[in-house]
Formats: C-alpha cells, sequence, structure tokens
C-alpha cells in the first residue's frame, strides 16, 4: 500500500497559486481556505511540500506520489512535483491523458520537454 500526497488545502484554487519560493516548511506554511474559490497564504509548493514533509515525518515513508484536490491542474505542477521529491501524478483524467496508462508530463505542460514525473 502507498499513502500519497493530496495537498494540504484541498483547494480548487490550486490552479491559480503562485508557485511559491521552495522555501515553504511546517509549521510556517498556514494557507487559509476562506471558501471554495478562495484561498490565502498559500502556493503551490507549500502545498506540495509540506503535505509531503507531514506525511512523510507521519509514517516514516518517503511518500513519491501526489494526486492534486478537484485534479486542479497548474501548468507548472510536473517541474515543481520533481523540485519537491515526487515521482508520480495522477493530476490528469484517462480523457485528459489520452490514455488510461501511465504517461510522462511534460515541463509546462507543452509538447517539447519531458518532465521525469
Amino acid at each position: 500500500m502507498e499513502i500519497a500526497s493530496h495537498s494540504v488545502s484541498h483547494s480548487n484554487e490550486f490552479r491559480n497559486m503562485p508557485n511559491g519560493s521552495g522555501d515553504e516548511r511546517y509549521p510556517d506554511y498556514e494557507p487559509f481556505v476562506q471558501d471554495f474559490g478562495t484561498v490565502r497564504n498559500a502556493s503551490i509548493f507549500g502545498e506540495l511540500r509540506v503535505s509531503k514533509f507531514l506525511l512523510d515525518s507521519l509514517t516514516g515513508e518517503n511518500g513519491v506520489s501526489f494526486r492534486p484536490g478537484h485534479l486542479s491542474l497548474p501548468e507548472t505542477l510536473p517541474q515543481l512535483l520533481d523540485a519537491s521529491g515526487y515521482r508520480f501524478s495522477s493530476a490528469m483524467t484517462a480523457n485528459q491523458a489520452l490514455s488510461h496508462l501511465p504517461y510522462q508530463t511534460m515541463v509546462d505542460r507543452d509538447y517539447d520537454h519531458l518532465a521525469p514525473i
């Protein structure tokens, strides 16, 4: 069994969050979900790094998979997942990826550069 990250705030606004600095850390990272469409003090790096840290600390494992809440998909997600220590993402549905099989993501979700996710 694998325990995978599903973000900190589980916000539908994940796709619109700023990337952040990559220095986000627990316990200083404190996103505030006001309602379904509003989250403050949140960043993509914060959601990735802090949720991974919490799960790894609690389980003693090294989590390598991520799925964003509401399948909210920012363009920079592949490279930020890589920078945060993830190897796998289930951020897209089979219809979006045009496959139910594993697929490799692209940097900035373009068609020029493969990401290692």
